[in-house]
């Protein structure tokens, strides 16, 4: 039988069946059509961003015991709101970025016993189990396995100013790492974000500061297949996170 967990809580345990079969969906770019003069044939443009895919996982909910099933479903809508990760078992190996919205009152709920949930999903399905490399001064390869390109996260740790990591022959430069703000990163581990396009530290209150000011050209990103990838020195516990995602 299927079933979801959804920021870390399983479908089971809220009571939740899935009455039907979920099928993530699939993306393609978006295209625009540009009308020129004289011609019978629209020029079709390819955008660079993947809309948003929507889907709904049908349920049910049962309890013999009203109080049970009133207690159950309030339950069901305390959890399966907003942001979050989805994970389908049809899909094992796969998460998807999600907004849940808005259920239906949970009076009808109650009386039909049924809850379909609608989903918006945004652009691509993420390794559960991404790939990670250790790397160094030496250029190592990176195979990307996804289907579409990927924005990794690195990590290292700075033993001096400046760290250059260079990814398929581009750098990408951190500097001035030993006067940030009132104090130095040197002996700090140090994430970039490439997704998001941010690099920070975490303090000793797991609070996370960005230091984009210090970073220098583009962010790196993976294509599909083998990618190289190495750093200049002044750096220790490097690795990079693939991150693969899939159409």
């Amino acid at each position: 039988m299927s079933y979801f967990i959804f920021n870390d809580v399983s479908s089971s345990d809220l009571g939740i069946i899935v009455t039907e079969p979920v099928i993530r969906p699939t993306w393609g770019k978006e295209f625009l059509e540009i009308e020129t003069a004289g011609s019978a044939v629209k020029f079709m443009q390819e955008k660079s961003n993947y809309k948003n895919s929507e889907f709904v996982i049908k349920t049910a909910v049962s309890d013999d015991d009203p109080i049970e099933m009133r207690n159950k479903i309030r339950s069901i809508y305390s959890v399966l709101n907003g942001f979050g990760k989805l994970w389908l078992s049809d899909s094992p190996e796969e998460y998807l970025n999600v907004i849940i919205q808005p259920l239906v009152p949970e009076t009808k709920a109650f009386v039909l016993a049924e809850i379909p949930i609608y989903v918006t999903c945004q652009p691509f399905a993420y390794a559960v189990s991404p790939t990670i490399i250790q790397f160094s001064t030496e250029t190592v390869e990176v195979p990307n396995n996804g289907t579409v390109f990927s924005y990794p996260e690195i990590k290292f740790t700075p033993t001096a100013d400046d760290v250059t990591i260079t990814v398929n022959g581009v750098d990408f430069m951190i500097k001035d790492l030993s006067s940030v703000g009132e104090q130095s990163l040197i002996g700090k581990e140090i994430t970039v974000d490439n997704e998001n396009h941010v690099t920070y530290f975490v303090d000793e209150n797991n609070l996370k500061w960005a230091i984009n000011d210090h970073t220098f050209n583009d962010y790196p990103r993976l294509h599909t297949g083998i990618n190289y990838i190495m750093h200049s020195g002044n750096a220790t516990n490097a690795q990079i996170n693939v991150k693969e995602r899939y159409l």
